[in-house]
């Protein structure tokens, strides 16, 4: 198995990187001179992996082509390349979608769209596919979870967890700050936050025979200060507004009133 990526950022790097350490079988794999830090950094930890500063290079000698670039640049860098009947692309371009991306592909190309983020590095991330493909999906495993979809809509719908991640951090700023300006010195701040949420999450991991509402119960008190927490953020307009920030999220990937159709 011959890899290829055109565009070589966070993504790449983190693909890469877990297959490495996974130890999936493949022959080579080639990576798009930008960003040249990150190519030259795989290269040098990477016995198999190569840099080409032609992309046309990589698609002709890519058995699976992995497209990691940023989706303002996606029709300037991939619509002009000459791709293989048969040959797999892996599009990890957010927000474009299957149908545009197969118009500069042509139809005789197999087009499979996946999520994976930064988690894959070490092995752990869930990466939602569509459509079910069994050569990605086992790469995938390799690197945590293939989360299959059955729909374009089901896609793109689970896609928007995966645009909290700022907001989760952009929470624990907020919460590092408040305890800062109390006195609390910051490593204090930071390995008490650190702890307390990684902890959560292992829980909701280790029950999840019980449902969220039975664990954010079970986690407040009748009466106590993590329901007082829980209430006054939802009174003063907390669940309103991270609806309507899924909701501004979601338009950006989903703009048409009616899915598009499978395939």
């Amino acid at each position: 198995m011959k890899i290829g990526f055109i565009g070589t950022g966070t993504i790449a790097e983190a693909i890469v990187t877990g297959l490495d350490r996974a130890g999936y079988a493949y022959d080579e794999i080639v990576v798009s001179e930008r960003s040249a830090a990150i190519s030259r950094r795989l290269s040098e930890t990477c016995a198999r992996v190569l840099v080409s500063p032609d992309n046309q290079e990589i698609v002709d000698r890519s058995d699976m082509l992995f497209l990691t670039v940023r989706p303002q640049v996606a029709e300037q860098i991939l619509s002009g390349f000459r791709y293989r009947p048969a040959q797999l692309v892996v599009s990890a371009v957010a927000t474009l979608r299957h149908d545009t991306l197969s118009t500069w592909t042509g139809p005789d190309v197999t087009v499979v769209r996946a999520m994976p983020l930064p988690f894959v590095a070490t092995c752990e991330g869930p990466t939602p596919i569509f459509p079910a493909n069994a050569t990605v999906e086992d790469l995938f495993a390799f690197l945590g979870r293939p989360v299959v979809c059955r729909s374009f809509a089901e896609f793109e719908t689970i896609s928007v967890v995966s645009m909290t991640m700022g907001l989760y951090f952009g929470i624990e700023e907020t919460l590092a700050a408040w305890l800062a300006e109390r006195g609390i010195e910051p490593g204090n701040a930071r390995a008490m936050i650190d702890a307390i949420y990684l902890n959560l999450a292992r829980t909701g991991m280790a029950e999840k025979g019980r449902s969220l509402s039975d664990l954010r119960a079970a986690h407040s008190t009748r009466g106590g200060l993590n329901e007082q927490v829980w209430h006054e953020f939802a009174a003063h307009g907390g669940i309103d507004a991270f609806r309507a920030a899924l909701n501004s999220a979601y338009g950006r990937v989903m703009p048409q009133p009616s899915p598009e159709r499978d395939g």
